[in-house]
């Protein structure tokens, strides 16, 4: 009987092994990989315009408000929540 059990420790398994998992944790994780992501872009973008200032500051402008367009969407649409 023993051998046959999940959990080969001696003890009597206590519960199901399988653990009830809500999806919106996924989705959760998703959305701050997505954002992670792209902060991690801005990186390469700060070396490269050295010698440009205003045109990179308004491409930045640019995309660092369609991010906070992005998250003010998932945020009212309810992606944080996570119940």
């Amino acid at each position: 009987m023993r051998k046959n059990s999940p959990y080969e420790c001696g003890f009597e398994p206590v519960g199901s092994p399988v653990s009830d998992f809500s999806p919106n944790f996924l989705a959760v994780a998703l959305i701050f990989l997505i954002y992670d992501v792209e902060i991690l872009l801005t990186f390469p973008w700060a070396f490269n315009t050295v010698g440009r200032p205003f045109a990179a500051l308004a491409v930045m402008s640019l995309f660092v408000i369609l991010m906070l367009l992005g998250l003010i969407y998932e945020i009212i649409d309810g992606s944080f929540e996570v119940v």
